[in-house]
């Protein structure tokens, strides 16, 4: 592939990424992260937490315990998942390791209910389900008055997170209220699940004062046919992650982003 150089920065970026090449200057390239595991989850764990074994925090649990959240009615560390698979280090890269549970990484869906269960069963309306809770709270309070353990607490929020959630999470969710320019700029399609939809989400859920958003797309293991890989790769990816941060500097949001 070719490459070419561009901007104050002084990035390289291949032939394949045109549009990140315009927006170039407003990113943060690492170049000095290193490691020598030999797997794919030892490495994504340490890029995430700092060490290759399991059990620290992440980057995003840690932002959200260090800042807090401005988000009421959504969590505060969201991730998405857009590959063919998952990561290879799974959940620890986003966990809250020794932290408490509460600032570990809510996993979203890219269709349907964001999360699952999230919509009540049939049979259960709004008031049912508040008395539900209500009552399980209680008891809840009562086990953490006696016992101080934290992860009660956590059980709790989640309890009451899911509830607002329900309200909160299908407008968030809604791309069809996006102008037709912002889903071209993006190559989004409401109802779709692609890497494109959910850069879009990812702008909406900064918006609302979600903390930390990741985005996981785990389709660049490459052994083989890497010119026909990579470039559709590239082409799942590059547009909406360049679409992303020119968004989010139009609308003023990436000086604290």
């Amino acid at each position: 592939f070719k490459f070419s150089r561009h901007g104050e920065c002084g990035a390289e970026l291949s032939e394949l990424l045109p549009n990140m090449a315009k927006v170039v200057d407003d990113n943060a390239i690492v170049k000095s992260m290193v490691t020598d595991a030999f797997n794919h989850a030892p490495g994504q764990i340490q890029m995430n937490t700092g060490s290759q074994q399991f059990g620290k925090p992440s980057l995003g649990a840690w932002s959200l315990y260090g800042l807090g959240s401005e988000a009421e009615n959504l969590p505060g560390f969201v991730v998405f998942s857009t590959g063919k698979k998952g990561p290879s280090g799974g959940n620890s890269n986003w966990g809250s390791g020794f932290l408490p549970t509460v600032y570990q990484g809510v996993q979203f869906r890219t269709s349907g209910d964001p999360v699952l269960y999230l919509s009540n069963p049939p049979g259960i309306d709004d008031a049912l389900q508040r008395q539900s809770l209500d009552a399980i709270n209680r008891l809840n309070r009562m086990h953490l008055d006696k016992s101080g353990d934290p992860e009660i607490a956590t059980r709790i929020n989640s309890f009451e997170m899911a509830y607002r959630m329900q309200a909160s999470a299908p407008e968030l969710m809604d791309l069809q209220q996006e102008p037709r320019h912002i889903l071209d700029m993006y190559g989004a399609e409401p109802g779709a699940s692609s890497f494109a939809n959910t850069c879009l989400l990812a702008r909406r859920m900064v918006e609302r004062g979600v903390r930390f958003v990741q985005v996981f797309h785990e389709a660049w293991d490459q052994h083989g046919a890497l010119v026909k890989d990579l470039k559709e790769n590239c082409k799942d990816t590059e547009q909406a992650s360049a679409a992303l941060v020119q968004d989010l500097k139009q609308r003023g949001l990436l000086d604290e982003t």
